[in-house]
């Protein structure tokens, strides 16, 4: 009489690819915290660049005797943006320069824009 040979796994079969298996799901949950954080500062940065044109297009409308230097801080969620804006004459025009700066933790970011406008006659 033949004996059937039996087609199980071993333990230590399952223990290693339950293993490797292990390994492959922390490489995945590295990526997803990586790609979170990604999301993250992409959209303080959207912010960011918003608050830079909205502060430009208030200078471009705002008369050359009235415009100053100046800052402010806007809080959006937990992130506070810090925005400067500098006027510089340029004789027969000035240079307006907004700036953004916002971030934590010893990671500062910024984003800036700049324009020049002819003195009004």
């Amino acid at each position: 009489m033949q004996m059937k040979k039996a087609s199980a796994f071993s333990f230590m079969e399952i223990i290693i690819v339950l293993s490797i298996l292990c390994f492959v799901l922390l490489g995945f949950s590295a990526m997803a915290v990586s790609v979170m954080g990604s999301t993250s500062r992409t959209k303080e940065a959207a912010i960011a660049t918003t608050l830079v044109k909205d502060k430009m297009q208030t200078l471009k409308n705002t008369a050359i005797s009235s415009l100053v230097d100046g800052s402010d801080t806007i809080q959006r969620g937990n992130v506070s943006y810090r925005r400067e804006w500098r006027i510089s004459s340029l004789g027969d025009s000035h240079k307006m320069s907004v700036t953004v700066n916002w971030g934590g933790g010893g990671d500062t970011h910024s984003i800036g824009m700049s324009t020049e406008r002819r003195n009004d006659k």
